[in-house]
Order: C-alpha cells, then sequence, then structure tokens
C-alpha cells in the first residue's frame, strides 16, 4: 500500500477533504473499499505522527532503546 505524495501535507484540510484527496490520488480500476478505508486510515496514523513532532512529544534514539533493554531485562527475568 503506497501512500500518496501530494496527500502529504494536509494538516489545513478537514477530514472529508483529505477523504476526497486520497481517493482521488488513487488509481480509479484498483481501489476496493477496504483499500480506500486502509488509506485513510494510514493517512490519520501519518497526520497524528506529524502533530505529535510538531508538539515535542517525541523520544531520542537513546530513550528508545534504553525502554526496550528494560523491557527485554524483564522479560527474560520472568521466562522459566
Amino acid at each position: 500500500m503506497s501512500f500518496p505524495p501530494q496527500c502529504a501535507s494536509l494538516p489545513r484540510m478537514t477530514l472529508k477533504e483529505r477523504a476526497h484527496k486520497l481517493i482521488d490520488a488513487m488509481p480509479d480500476d484498483s481501489p476496493s473499499l477496504r483499500e480506500i478505508c486502509e488509506n485513510l486510515a494510514l493517512n490519520k496514523a501519518i497526520q497524528e505522527g506529524l502533530d505529535d513532532i510538531a508538539a515535542g512529544r517525541v523520544f531520542s534514539l537513546d530513550e528508545v532503546e534504553a525502554e526496550f533493554q528494560e523491557r527485554w531485562k524483564q522479560r527474560r527475568s520472568k521466562s522459566p
């Protein structure tokens, strides 16, 4: 599933406008309702990520690695 480049920066559009733009960017002969829904969900997730970045809700690579290391240690200590 590909994300149309023309839809990468749509934060000021309404959901209806974004949906129209995404659907219009899809080939006429291929999208099923499922593909349309998947593309809309992907667009929503990408926009939420961009909003998080803009709001400063991010983690450094070191923070993520430390968190995974801690979870891995806890998981291993619980296994028989």
